[in-house]
């Protein structure tokens, strides 16, 4: 049950993937986004999935409370459900 300390990049990541959801609701695209942020579009893509975790997972990495394993890194490569409840418990064994 150890949890990581405060992740600055995982929490600039959340951050930027929200702006970003905001950016495309307002018609936005990847490519427009990408070219801003001077990145890929694969790269927004992978990003803007972090704006979908569930808002107490979201609050645990603003509070350094997530478990050590969930990282950057680990939220971009693997399929992270939409379901929140699925989530939780796929979170929870990191």
């Amino acid at each position: 049950d150890q949890s990581a300390q405060l992740d600055q990049k995982l929490i600039i990541n959340v951050a930027k993937a929200h702006v970003w959801l905001d950016q495309i609701k307002k018609g936005a695209t990847f490519e427009e986004i990408a070219s801003n942020e001077q990145t890929t579009r694969k790269l927004v893509q992978q990003l803007l999935n972090f704006a979908f975790l569930a808002p107490n997972i979201t609050r645990e990495i603003l509070v350094g409370k997530q478990p050590i394993g969930l990282t950057s890194t680990w939220c971009m490569t693997h399929d992270l459900p939409m379901c929140w409840k699925e989530q939780r418990a796929l979170i929870a064994f990191l």
